[in-house]
């Protein structure tokens, strides 16, 4: 039996290295009692990822679904413990994630889940300066219009494990916003709270993921869901669809202003500028909020010209 409190799920795919430093964050946490706290799950890899596991003694199973909505559930399938949280595998804790989340819960146990913030950063966990997401405030008890607008990284969300579990856990039958979807569920029938702890690290794998086509995919499948909801009782008020609709403008602008930063830094100015077009193109005024990337990137395609 786990003596731990939390067990972690981790779903992997091609990527050996990255789930070595994802697997040494979750280690170093107190709250984290050894590897058995930990479940990878194994989705057809065909890296060196094995030998990961093997060496970090991590609980394991080996699947092959291609989607992670499955692989995910397949890891809830062994979870013994009252708590559950699950990480990317190219993301990292961060000292002190989970603890508020696990306090929030422990302090109210009507409560389905509770989520931090999410650092941005390059492939090389450099910060990118960009304020963590989601803003604050942070609410707390009734959390379903923030789950609509401005739903979490999964990597800094603390479930209660029963709770996820009656939910039906996450939709196999969606590709993207999978975790959102769960989330939204979740918000529409219990209270959840929100915690200001910076928790976890969310790696930008680069503009190829996020450009027009993804776009309109994303908002594509959002429609999807609002009629997926409304089927299961959930409204979303045309107020709160509007809403989502300029925060996806918003989130795909931080997305792109972000890169835009980091090929600034490593000198690549014409990259950058084509970041900061298509930041542009999805919202102007997200491109130039204060909380935006796009003043320290233009300082940096500034100095380096210089």
């Amino acid at each position: 039996m786990n003596r731990s409190p939390i067990t972690v799920i981790i779903p992997t795919h091609n990527r050996a290295e990255y789930l070595r430093e994802a697997i040494a964050s979750v280690l170093e946490s107190p709250l984290i009692d050894g590897p058995e706290s930990i479940i990878v799950v194994n989705d057809s890899s065909t890296d060196h990822t094995p030998d990961v596991i093997r060496e970090a003694g991590v609980r394991t199973l080996s699947v092959s679904h291609g989607k992670t909505a499955p692989t995910r559930n397949a890891g809830l399938a062994l979870v013994d413990t009252e708590f559950v949280c699950f990480l990317d595998d190219d993301d990292t804790w961060l000292p002190g994630n989970m603890e508020a989340q696990l306090k929030a819960l422990q302090e109210d146990p009507e409560a389905a889940f509770a989520y931090g913030r999410s650092q941005m950063t390059t492939m090389a966990l450099e910060v990118i300066d960009a304020e963590p997401y989601p803003y604050p405030p942070m609410p707390r008890g009734d959390v379903f219009e923030q789950m609509v607008l401005r739903a979490p990284q999964i990597d800094v969300v603390l479930f209660r494990t029963e709770m996820i579990r009656a939910s039906g856990s996450f939709d196999k039958r969606i590709r993207w916003n999978e975790d959102g979807d769960l989330l939204v569920r979740l918000a529409a029938k219990h209270r959840a709270h929100g915690v200001d702890a910076v928790s976890a690290t969310f790696r930008q794998r680069g503009i190829s993921e996020y450009d027009s086509t993804i776009r309109i995919t994303a908002r594509r499948d959002q429609a999807r869901l609002y009629r997926k909801w409304k089927r299961q009782g959930i409204k979303i008020p045309l107020r709160m669809r509007l809403k989502n609709e300029r925060n996806l403008r918003g989130l795909w602008t931080y997305y792109h202003v972000g890169y835009a930063l980091e090929a600034a830094k490593a000198g690549r100015r014409a990259e950058a500028l084509k970041h900061i077009s298509y930041g542009l193109r999805c919202s102007p005024p997200h491109t130039f909020s204060p909380k935006s990337a796009f003043w320290p990137t233009a300082a940096a395609i500034v100095g380096r010209k210089g």
